[in-house]
């Protein structure tokens, strides 16, 4: 499973709390983003909607059902679940599909693709890896995927604060390229994981985290920033 303990138990929480401020970020972004659509009727407003809403959604998933997942491990495993798998199967998938769906949007919106063949494409490419990471159940294929449609973004993100040279471009790739260090880390927790090395594995586990969170932080100066800056105009 990819919602699934990792790391040191009193690490379990701490993450929870984590997504939890991630998705009010995400949800408060996201609605900050469809007011601006509402008034400028621009496309890509819509598009960055849309991801937020589904890094929202993905983010809201794993901050409720985590924690039940910690709580049966801890304390209920001889309890027989067959009837509940499903369930946790379609919660998993949903989350892998809505965090790569989010994170292609933002490849789709800053690499100011117009062509709608592009997006069908690029939906068609998430439908396939999550598939794949749903089927192989594969936390570091998963990050990895993540990192590299994050290192697209970054990369657009970065071309543009080239050009601007603003406060605002800065918090946009910062933000970016702290989610990508974010799953990058990740990936190499899951990847040590895999071998014999335990002794430092987990530090990577919680950078990550805390990068994740930061990043959101950066997200939600950058918004507030924003909304502020219309209000005086």
């Amino acid at each position: 499973m990819i919602i699934h303990p990792f790391g040191p138990s009193w690490f379990y929480w701490v993450s929870v709390v984590i997504y939890l401020i991630s998705s009010i970020v995400a949800l408060y972004v996201g609605y900050t983003v469809y007011k601006f659509y509402k008034l400028t009727k621009e496309q890509t407003y819509f598009y960055l909607f849309l991801a937020f809403l589904s890094l929202c959604i993905d983010l809201l998933i794993f901050t409720f059902v985590f924690p039940g997942v910690i709580v049966y491990y801890k304390y209920y495993t001889h309890i027989d679940t067959n009837l509940l798998l499903p369930i946790v199967h379609i919660l998993n998938f949903t989350y892998m599909f809505c965090t790569l769906m989010a994170y292609t949007l933002f490849v789709f919106t800053y690499s100011k693709a117009q062509r709608k063949s592009i997006m069908v494409l690029l939906t068609a490419l998430v439908l396939s890896l999550v598939v794949y990471s749903y089927v192989y159940i594969n936390n570091l294929g998963f990050n990895l995927i993540c990192a590299l449609l994050l290192l697209f973004v970054s990369y657009f993100t970065f071309r543009n604060y080239q050009e601007k040279k603003t406060k605002n471009s800065k918090l946009v790739f910062l933000t970016f390229s702290l989610l990508l260090i974010a799953h990058l880390l990740l990936a190499l927790f899951f990847w040590l994981q895999m071998g014999t090395i335990e002794s430092f594995k987990n530090i990577f586990l919680v950078i990550g985290h805390v990068a994740q969170l930061v990043g959101y932080i950066a997200l939600l100066t950058l918004f507030t920033r924003l909304k502020n800056g219309r209000k005086k105009k």
